[in-house]
């Protein structure tokens, strides 16, 4: 109880300082390095992971969406340099000041719908989702995010005072009624791209259902039965760490968007609309801690669910620390022996 009480009496400035520099740190630190992996490696921008309908052009798609939250970062870091977060302005004072870290945040928050729709492609409509140009697809792919942004900021020109805020804050520098409209369309976007990733899970459980039945079906012939056997271990093994791999992905997409980004949406919204002033500051100066883990997500998540990206990340490893070592560990005399004596049968 002690802690809480001190935590709530220390200065808003130094609290928020010390959560902020951290996490934007590690956050840009993150997605430079998928910057760079991403660029460097070929297989990164080919395909995500060893997933089997994995999406082609994700890649460039995650690369996007890392640099728009490098931006974010960024300018996060130099609000807490400069205390603008904690001194009052004018809107239009505050809006040119931080222009480049509205337009990114306005942008990144359509790009979870963008990549979504990717996975959706990439499993209904397999064939087609390859062929397509890659440059072409992405900057299709993008345009919907950089549109919304553009035009949002295009919006808030035109309708913009010179009226008096007490803090300098992306949100605050957006004038009211374009902050409830875009509010009220990126809350429903993103109820929509958390249906079809709903959408992608049920297809992909069905699409494996029905290739199973398949091959129960076809009789097997003796080649094939052998085959079987000296395949039984790699199989079934790398057929559901490919399943576990795009639970786990859309899981941890889920839960860091919504609990974050999402959650940070919201309470700005009732705070503005349904508490007092004083408490509406009060939540405006703590919700970047809230937010902040959706701009630091893209390093971690592709750490955890693409093999490629890791391998990638392990090899930094190695530029930066030599010694380290990051390899995987070896298998088991055990398991060789066993496995060659399924071999020999």
């Amino acid at each position: 109880m002690m802690s809480y009480q001190i935590f709530f009496m220390l200065p808003p400035e130094l609290v928020v300082a010390v959560v902020t520099i951290p996490l934007c740190t590690v956050g840009l630190l993150g997605n430079t390095c998928l910057l760079i992996a991403t660029f460097m490696k070929k297989a990164i921008r080919s395909k995500i992971g060893r997933l089997r309908f994995a999406p082609v052009h994700d890649g460039y798609l995650v690369a996007v969406l890392a640099t728009l939250h490098s931006i974010c970062l960024f300018f996060e870091l130099c609000m807490v340099k400069s205390h603008l977060r904690f001194e009052p302005s004018t809107r239009r004072e505050c809006f040119l000041r931080i222009f480049p870290y509205t337009f990114s945040l306005l942008a990144q928050a359509i790009m979870f719908l963008v990549l979504a729709v990717d996975m959706l492609f990439a499993v209904v409509i397999p064939i087609k989702h390859r062929l397509w140009m890659t440059l072409p697809y992405v900057s299709v792919m993008c345009s919907p995010p950089f549109a919304f942004a553009t035009f949002a900021i295009f919006w808030s020109v035109l309708v913009m005072e010179d009226d008096f805020i007490e803090m300098c804050t992306p949100i605050q520098a957006i004038p009211p009624s374009v902050y409830w409209w875009g509010s009220y369309l990126i809350n429903g976007i993103n109820i929509l791209g958390i249906f079809i990733i709903g959408t992608v899970v049920f297809a992909l459980f069905h699409r494996d259902r029905e290739v199973r039945s398949t091959r129960n079906s076809i009789k097997l012939t003796a080649y094939s039965e052998e085959k079987k056997v000296r395949n039984w271990e790699r199989g079934p093994r790398r057929e559901n760490n490919s399943h576990l791999q795009i639970l786990r992905s859309i899981a941890l997409l889920i839960l860091v968007f919504v609990c974050s980004w999402c959650i940070s949406n919201i309470s700005s919204h009732l705070s503005f609309r349904y508490l007092s002033k004083e408490t509406a500051h009060y939540v405006q100066t703590y919700n970047v801690i809230i937010v902040l883990p959706t701009y630091c997500q893209s390093y971690f998540v592709t750490f955890l669910r693409s093999e490629r990206y890791r391998s990638a990340y392990k090899q930094q490893i190695r530029w930066l620390l030599p010694g380290l070592a990051m390899d995987q560990p070896p298998i088991p005399q055990r398991s060789q022996n066993f496995r060659n004596s399924s071999i020999q049968l």
